[in-house]
């Protein structure tokens, strides 16, 4: 069985001949190509964004966190029970 080490140097000398042959081929590939995805990139069509919102409801809810029952914040005024379908002025208490 032959050495690794032989057949990787084998394998480079291979690699640079055939770079030493066609590297400006290669290179000119490789150029082309760069171009070409460029103008892809700026010319393609975009993704349309997302509609906005049709009503001032859906914002709020999209900004409400979620949250379990049992969890409440004073920060949002108790707003994260509306997800969970409880009216803001009830206050269901465990218990």
């Amino acid at each position: 069985m032959e050495d690794p080490i032989l057949y990787v140097g084998k394998v480079e000398h291979e690699l640079t001949q055939f770079i030493h042959e066609y590297g400006l081929y290669l290179f000119m590939v490789f150029a082309w190509g760069c171009l070409f995805a460029i103008a892809w990139l700026l010319f393609r069509r975009r993704k349309s964004p997302p509609p906005i919102p049709a009503s001032p409801q859906t914002r709020a809810i999209v900004g409400i966190m979620l949250a379990s029952p049992g969890m409440s914040s004073d920060a949002d005024g108790g707003r994260t029970r509306l997800i969970m379908g409880d009216a803001p002025d009830s206050h269901n208490t465990p218990g």
